[in-house]
């Protein structure tokens, strides 16, 4: 650039903190719901109340 030149170069402020904030807080809210409806979609298999953990680790190993 020339020193002679008269271009102005327009620089864009900066976004504010509390906006990056809600946007990043809207993202996981979508993420949230996708996941909740991941979880009861009938895409995955549904808990069975009646085993435990605790099933398994005492139970013989196939």
């Amino acid at each position: 650039s020339h020193p002679h030149d008269n271009n102005a170069i327009i620089v864009q402020q900066p976004q504010r903190f509390e906006y990056k904030l809600e946007k990043m807080i809207q993202h996981l809210l979508v993420v949230e719901d996708a996941h909740d409806r991941l979880r009861s979609s009938t895409y995955s298999p549904k808990h069975d109340a009646g085993l435990t953990l605790d099933d398994f680790l005492v139970g013989p190993s196939k």
